[in-house]
């Protein structure tokens, strides 16, 4: 490959989370709190999503990918952005911030990042 490539890995099926913690805490030799097991060694929670968190991950911007020699490895053919796209959008940024312009900021990125969602 060459510098700046990004490469995607097939990770096989999903899994599930709760399970494999609750394999972890078996194959430990400890068991599971919950409201069936008081004196269990440890409780699972569920925090829930964290700001910047996200349930799915989005691997690919358009879903699609090239093969490589090896069969669970993909080569992403992203379109990306040129040097002189970037250049704008940053002098953009920048008089923007000298403005104290946070809409003008939050849209710069909401035009050239695909799926930005601000969080304010």
């Amino acid at each position: 490959g060459s510098a700046g490539e990004i490469f995607l890995l097939d990770m096989g099926e999903p899994i599930s989370i709760l399970q494999l913690a609750k394999d972890m805490i078996r194959l430990s030799g400890m068991s599971i709190r919950d409201r069936n097991n008081s004196d269990g060694d440890i409780e699972i929670q569920f925090t829930g999503l964290r700001p910047g968190e996200k349930l799915y991950e989005e691997l690919l911007i358009d879903d699609s990918a090239v093969t490589t020699k090896h069969k669970k490895i993909m080569r992403a053919n992203d379109k990306g952005i040129s040097m002189e796209k970037i250049r704008e959008k940053l002098l953009t940024l920048e008089e923007a911030e000298r403005e104290d312009d946070y809409t003008r900021i939050k849209q710069v990125f909401t035009d050239t990042v695909e799926g930005f969602k601000s969080s304010n």
